[in-house]
């Protein structure tokens, strides 16, 4: 994992697994508002603490996509 890389350990993010990502493609998607809800969570946890953009994703997917979800489009270190 990238977080065992030298110095890394150091971080404070990494310390208080405050580490996320997003697919590279999600910006400019026809999902990307998923991304958007995603990263105002992370940024605003207090704010948004009733939203949930995995949730919101798969049923926008289920509703209007003709294949089956599958992959990982956001994660977090902290596991969420």
């Amino acid at each position: 994992a990238f977080t065992k890389r030298p110095g890394w350990s150091e971080l404070t993010a990494v310390r208080q697994q405050r580490v996320h990502g997003i697919h590279t493609r999600f910006g400019s998607h026809i999902m990307s508002f998923a991304a958007a809800q995603q990263l105002a969570q992370w940024l605003y946890p207090e704010e948004f603490q009733d939203w949930n953009p995995k949730q919101r994703l798969q049923e926008f997917h289920q509703k209007f996509m003709p294949v089956e979800m599958s992959g990982t489009w956001m994660l977090s270190l902290d596991g969420d």
